[in-house]
């Protein structure tokens, strides 16, 4: 019950998507000089595009210079000026992705003086539907959790993470697959959770390939555990080096692939700089490899890791 309470918190906190404001503590002005944009529009091309947003209905003219306002270059920064802009611009364009995603922001937070949550949620629910795969993937965040105004639907949230998936965030079938690996809201199903990290795998996403090879490797089949070899592997390419202790594993026992001490040792020490408890693993090398051969591949370690930078995923379910 604890691990659930745990996970629970911990999907609440990383069902995030690339739309997400951070909120942090305003720095004390005094403490600090902001730097602004600086502006690469002319004197005259301002005074242009002010004149259009005067005499034409053109949406794209309100959104550029709301922007202008937003980030300060070119005019004093003023989201009072810049949310009237992108008003204009929504209301004569209501598809228009760009003016409904800022309007979405400044509604959430209350920027330019005006909050409306519920305003916002519809507004998130119309771009989700016209098939915006990172809103469709906030939403089932807000499903699954029950935050903003959304009441908690496990239906709805799989629905709006399988949408994203299939519009090209595989990120959404592992988060299906977590709801069924750990019971959120549903009961547990490890043989639906694998199905779904599956998917994700051969859809291109690394941590789902790291998930389904973790569910291979704890299952009783020794067929299924040398299948996860493979996808260890995949894993690591992609940059989930947390991959890496697992893979050891086949390297130290010849399980798979001809038994290889010191490729065994490499992938350990990647695992170790990522946070990995090996220190149990590593003893079984004290006697096997030399303390110069130790140091050699380390410095392999090294270069590996500085020639392929980690991924660290920024949403989704950890």
């Amino acid at each position: 019950m604890k691990k659930k309470v745990i996970l629970a918190l911990s999907l609440a906190l990383l069902v995030t998507v690339y739309s997400t404001v951070t909120q942090a503590k305003r720095p004390q002005k005094s403490m600090i000089v902001e730097e602004l944009p600086p502006c690469e529009m002319s004197v005259e091309a301002l005074k242009k595009l002010k004149a259009r947003t005067l005499q034409e209905d053109n949406p794209e003219d309100f959104i550029a210079l709301g922007e202008i306002y937003r980030i300060g270059s070119c005019e004093d920064r003023n989201y009072f000026r810049a949310r009237e802009l992108f008003e204009y611009a929504y209301e004569l364009d209501p598809d228009n992705k760009r003016a409904r995603q800022t309007l979405v922001n400044f509604y959430l937070n209350g920027i330019g003086g005006f909050k409306d949550i519920e305003k916002a949620q519809k507004m998130i629910l119309q771009l989700a539907e016209d098939g915006d795969a990172e809103t469709q993937f906030e939403v089932a965040g807000h499903y699954l959790n029950g935050t903003l105004e959304f009441e908690p639907d496990i239906k709805l949230a799989s629905k709006w993470f399988l949408a994203a998936a299939e519009n090209g965030l595989p990120q959404g079938y592992r988060s299906i697959g977590k709801i069924y690996e750990f019971g959120m809201r549903t009961d547990v199903n490890m043989d639906v959770a694998r199905g779904w990290y599956e998917r994700g795998a051969r859809a291109g996403d690394p941590f789902a390939m790291q998930d389904y090879a973790d569910t291979l490797y704890e299952s009783n089949d020794d067929e299924a555990k040398d299948r996860a070899y493979e996808w260890y592997k995949k894993a690591i390419d992609g940059g989930v080096h947390s991959a890496a202790h697992r893979l050891s594993k086949y390297y130290e026992t010849g399980r798979v692939v001809p038994r290889n001490d010191e490729v065994a040792y490499f992938y350990l020490e990647i695992a170790r700089r990522y946070g990995a408890d090996v220190s149990r693993d590593m003893r079984n090398f004290l006697g096997v490899l030399p303390v110069e051969k130790r140091d050699e591949l380390d410095l392999v370690v090294d270069n590996f890791l500085e020639a392929n930078e980690p991924v660290y995923e920024t949403y989704g379910v950890e």
